[in-house]
């Protein structure tokens, strides 16, 4: 598959219907939102969607109720969970990728007027962060069952 164009998920784009579209995204609720309405305007001829950490169920129905109510569901021709939340400097170091630097920092944690709410959000960028780290190294299921027991 060749590159015909690369394009911003949120910038302006013309309807391409005889070209696959290739989407590699944080599933953010924004950028969901943005794929589903391409979904409904028709913009290309399939979509394989990349997710840089998992997708939860709940965002993957709203993907999959875009492409139902445009009757686009035979478009959407893959969707992946990449698992490449991380930024890996050299072989036996990373660092946590986040568009937002001072969420996932030491000070972040630590400030004093932190409210449980923004402790979990934290929390969780985190530990996908990690989760997607392991993944890449194969030990994915093994965290997984250390946390079921």
């Amino acid at each position: 598959m060749g590159i015909t164009l690369h394009l911003l998920l949120h910038s302006d784009r013309d309807p391409i219907p005889d070209v696959p579209a290739v989407y590699f995204v944080m599933p953010t609720e924004e950028n969901i939102d943005r794929m589903c309405q391409d979904l409904r305007n028709q913009l290309y001829e399939s979509y394989y969607l990349n997710f840089i950490s998992a997708i939860s169920r709940s965002k993957l129905e709203d993907i999959a109720n875009a492409a139902l109510a445009a009757s686009a569901v035979t478009q959407v021709a893959k969707v992946f969970d990449q698992y490449l939340n991380f930024i890996t400097l050299e072989d036996d170091m990373f660092v946590l990728c986040n568009q937002n630097k001072e969420l996932v920092s030491y000070r972040a944690i630590n400030r004093p007027d932190i409210t449980d709410t923004e402790m979990e959000t934290v929390m969780d960028t985190i530990v996908d962060s990690l989760f997607c780290f392991f993944v890449t190294l194969g030990l994915g299921d093994t965290c997984a069952s250390l946390l079921h027991g």
